[in-house]
């Protein structure tokens, strides 16, 4: 049913999925300095392989969680509880949009896994750390500057066009959407319902 109903959502979600891993595959081509435009595909090494489809599949919110984490947790629960798919039916999608929550937000940076990261790890590891801190703080501080102006529509999600009573429903523009949930939560909780937050 679901891959009868939802074809343009596989179709626009392969799209990029083939663009983020043609972009890591030849990032990492460049950096090991290899051409692929004459490198056969049997001899690309299969190392940059795994790590451009493990971009695509996190890019698109579609990565299996790792070992040991909630995400893993959650995933479990539903190959064992396959009715949980009637609350919810991505798990997997939502489970990688909440470690993008963590990892992309200004609190991430307190965290003791980064902090560690940022001392030991290598200097890109630490760069990502940074980077995706930063990255998320712009995204908070953007949505709290537009919930607390003139640019706030009635709801959490409407963003109003100035100089006409139009507004923008920004819900199907994720990940910042949340940020601007996460802005009205900040700013205005008692306006938000049960059913915003879930």
């Amino acid at each position: 049913l679901s891959h009868f109903i939802n074809p343009l959502n596989r179709a626009q979600e392969g799209f990029f999925r083939k663009i983020a891993f043609d972009s890591k595959l030849r990032q990492l081509a460049r950096r090991a300095g290899l051409d692929l435009e004459t490198v056969p595909p049997g001899n690309i090494p299969g190392e940059m392989i795994e790590q451009a489809t493990k971009h695509a599949l996190e890019i698109t919110f579609a990565a299996t969680p790792e070992a040991n984490t909630l995400g893993r947790a959650v995933m479990t629960a539903y190959q064992h509880l396959p009715i949980l798919t009637t609350v919810n039916p991505f798990p997997r999608f939502t489970t990688n949009a909440l470690t993008f929550l963590w990892e992309f937000n200004p609190a991430r940076l307190l965290s003791p896994a980064a902090l560690r990261t940022m001392v030991r790890g290598t200097p890109e590891e630490s760069a990502q750390v940074l980077s995706r801190a930063l990255l998320g703080t712009g995204m908070l501080s953007t949505a709290l500057a537009i919930r607390g102006s003139s640019l706030a529509g009635e709801k959490w999600y409407e963003v109003a066009i100035p100089g006409t009573d139009r507004r923008i429903d920004t819900r199907a523009f994720g990940p910042f959407n949340t940020y601007l949930l996460m802005a009205e939560g900040i700013l205005h909780p008692d306006k938000l319902s049960v059913q915003d937050w879930a």
